[in-house]
């Protein structure tokens, strides 16, 4: 199983961007950038795995993105098995 994550960079220069996946309590599962990058769009594949490498359970969670002044998206997906 893998996800492909659309990540748009609404700023005009470079800036620190993290990108995680979060239960729906709010506990980060895995972070999959956190880095500096310049403007553009960016696709992001998660393979369904925490931090530690194990499989993540059927269920719903957020991807969070934090990029350059203050912008911060959080979206819904819902992973199956």
């Amino acid at each position: 199983m893998s996800v492909n994550i659309r990540c748009g960079r609404p700023w005009e220069t470079r800036s620190r961007v993290r990108l995680g996946i979060c239960d729906l309590r709010g506990r980060l599962v895995r972070t999959l950038v956190n880095e500096r990058k310049e403007p553009g769009d960016y696709f992001v594949l998660w393979d369904g795995r925490d931090g530690a490498g194990r499989p993540v359970p059927s269920g719903v969670y957020l991807y969070r993105m934090e990029g350059g002044d203050g912008f911060v998206s959080t979206r819904r997906m819902v992973v199956l098995k």
